[in-house]
């Protein structure tokens, strides 16, 4: 395999000149999630050095009806960054597609979470971690033409996410948690 840090060079250049490439699946052999992931951490380190901060996660193949079809089975993550997520409240303005590849929006449920979840907790302690929650809205891109790709390619891409409007936040007392 190619480089990580070539590949996300070359990611990072299609999406700051606005060009879409071919899937790297299909030019890359045995091209998988373990791959993608190393790519993904090599395209945030590079964002991260040209000033963007890390602020939260994307979760994205939460639909289990098109896994088959992007060949993931389980959901994937990518970090979302403070030049790309917007509160709603705060748009002085209509938000311009223009910087986006190929966009298309996706309505969300925005999760802010007050504690970090760990693996082996049971549901009211997952349900304990969220501090607010949102209607959002995600601009989604692809780098790859007519969306055309497999779940790796997604997460090297920073799973597919161009921006992200968060809505008003109504906070969860803990009181509420209970399932």
């Amino acid at each position: 395999m190619p480089n990580s840090a070539l590949l996300a060079d070359d990611i990072l250049t299609a999406l700051s000149s606005r060009q879409q490439m071919p899937p790297l699946s299909g030019r890359i052999e045995a091209f998988d999630t373990a791959k993608a992931y190393r790519i993904s951490r090599a395209v945030m380190a590079r964002r991260v050095a040209q000033g963007e901060t890390v602020i939260g996660r994307k979760i994205g193949f939460t639909n289990r009806t098109i896994w088959h079809e992007y060949g993931v089975h389980q959901p994937i993550y990518g970090p979302m960054y403070h030049t790309t997520v917007r509160e709603v409240a705060g748009m002085v303005s209509d938000a311009s597609l223009s910087s986006y590849v190929e966009p298309r929006i996706e309505p969300e449920i925005v999760l802010g979470l007050s504690a970090a979840p760990e693996a082996d907790m049971d549901e009211q302690e997952l349900m304990s971690c969220i501090g607010w929650i949102a209607h959002g809205f995600e601009i989604v891109q692809s780098l790859f033409p007519g969306w055309v790709f497999k779940g790796p390619d997604c997460i090297a891409a920073f799973g597919l996410h161009g921006g992200l409007l968060v809505g008003p936040r109504t906070v969860i007392p803990q009181a509420d948690h209970a399932l």
